[in-house]
C-alpha cells in the first residue's frame, strides 16, 4: 500500500511539474504518407502492418 501512495504522489506532482513549464508533448505516427506533429494525441491506422514507429517530442511554449 505505501509503495502505491508512493507512486501515486510522484506520479501527481510531475503532472504538476510539467504543467509549470507550460510544454506541450507532441507526436506522429511513421507512416509512407507524408506526417506531421500533433500536439496532446498520437493516432494512426496503418492497414497491412503488425508494428509501426511512433515519433514523440516536446515542445516548449
Amino acid at each position: 500500500m505505501k509503495k502505491l501512495l508512493t507512486a501515486g504522489l510522484l506520479t501527481a506532482s510531475s503532472l504538476v511539474a510539467s504543467q509549470a513549464y507550460a510544454a506541450t508533448m507532441e507526436c506522429y505516427v511513421d507512416t509512407p504518407a507524408w506526417d506531421n506533429y500533433t500536439p496532446n494525441s498520437c493516432f494512426a491506422m496503418v492497414w497491412g502492418a503488425n508494428k509501426a514507429t511512433a515519433v514523440f517530442r516536446v515542445q516548449e511554449n
